[in-house]
């Protein structure tokens, strides 16, 4: 069994957060100086310091090569700590998600089961959600989590145990969609879901999300590198190298 969220928070909400005065640490975020940055957001402190440190913490980890353990505790200690700052902080509460999701998949499935991992991120989706009904990010992060939880425990199993439904999904990643259709991150996530779920039955939509998603023009540093993932991803299928596109997949998705 593949540990909880393997395909889940890869990524996603660690860009576009709601705009704000410019401020150093997030000047650092944008030119990819993810370390600085965190130094910075910590210095400067308050709910919105706590969430750039998140945010860059997740970035960081995001784009190494090998899982960082300790990355996604530090963005998991500051998510919270912006939330204790100000609990109305939608933004924390997805990078707390994110955050968990990504370490449940180095911890592993039964350590993550004992830390209520799957019931921890539901609970903070629903609170982004309700305080901040608009953001696609939360839309794209409860498709994810759909998605996911039918992918671990199927089709039944995810509905009875857990209300998961695939095509619920679906329904949310498309709502996001809708709600900001210039978002690449989203439109990469939405690729890695549904490759997740079912490569061969989903192969056009994945391939329209990635499409999509090197059509749009990059905000920072980050979405500059998630953008050439994507390219890379798409010319493999254009290529016809599936074998290599599934490997890059599982790879981008933390299954290898």
């Amino acid at each position: 069994m593949r540990s909880f969220s393997a395909a889940l928070f890869v990524g996603l909400i660690v860009t576009g957060a709601p705009a704000r005065s410019a401020t150093p640490a997030l000047a650092l975020y944008a030119e990819g100086e993810y370390l600085e940055a965190m130094e910075a957001g910590e210095a400067e402190g308050g709910s919105s310091g706590f969430t750039l440190v998140a945010r860059a913490a997740i970035a960081d980890a995001e784009l190494r090569d090998a899982p960082c353990h300790e990355c996604l505790m530090r963005a998991e200690e500051f998510a919270q700590l912006a939330i204790a700052a100000d609990g109305e902080n939608a933004e924390a509460h997805i990078l707390l998600v994110t955050a968990l999701g990504r370490r449940a998949r180095i911890i592993g499935f039964l350590a993550a089961q004992r830390e209520a991992i799957a019931s921890r991120t539901d609970d903070a989706i629903t609170t982004a959600l309700h305080l901040d009904p608009a953001s696609a990010f939360a839309h794209a992060l409860r498709g994810a989590w759909h998605i996911e939880i039918v992918n671990l425990a199927g089709r039944f199993l995810g509905r009875v145990l857990y209300g998961a439904d695939f095509e619920e999904g679906r329904r949310f990643y498309r709502q996001a969609i809708k709600m900001d259709p210039q978002n690449l991150v989203i439109r990469y996530q939405y690729a890695l879901s549904l490759d997740g779920y079912d490569f061969e039955s989903e192969r056009t939509e994945i391939e329209a999300a990635l499409e999509a998603a090197i059509a749009d023009e990059p905000a920072d540093a980050y979405e500059e590198a998630i953008k050439e993932r994507a390219q890379m991803l798409f010319d493999l299928l254009q290529e016809g190298e599936d074998d290599a596109f599934r490997e890059r997949m599982r790879q981008f998705r933390g299954e290898m």
